[in-house]
């Protein structure tokens, strides 16, 4: 299959449906992601894909998916509006582009505005 680069660099295909990236980015242009950070979002969605390592996203539970919200946030190394950027790109993934269920029942608003403030004081 011919592939070109997306602006990530990344293979893209040139015949058939869009892969999951090139969907990925044309969702974060439909909802107006500034250019400048858009690689950080895909980079976020890579990290989370890298560290829970789905066969499949539909397979992925609630549990994984906060398991690894908190343990981000836990890190200390994100300031808020970071970890903010980090919730809306697995949003955006795994809600408005996969439809995965268990992801529908993750309370989203909570982890993009309890930040890692809050959660770090859960910890505790």
């Amino acid at each position: 299959m011919s592939r070109r680069n997306t602006p990530s660099g990344s293979p893209r295909r040139e015949h058939g449906t869009p892969s999951r990236w090139d969907q990925y980015w044309a969702l974060l242009v439909a909802k107006r992601i500034p250019q400048q950070a858009q690689r950080w979002y895909v980079t976020h969605v890579q990290d989370f894909l890298d560290a829970v390592q789905p066969n499949s996203l539909k397979d992925l539970s609630r549990e994984e998916i906060t398991g690894y919200l908190q343990q981000t946030s836990s890190q200390g190394k994100w300031q808020d509006w970071q970890f903010r950027q980090v919730v809306d790109a697995l949003q955006l993934l795994l809600v408005d582009l996969a439809g995965v269920k268990a992801a529908q029942l993750v309370d989203w608003d909570y982890w993009r505005e309890a930040g890692i403030t809050v959660t770090l004081y859960h910890l505790h």
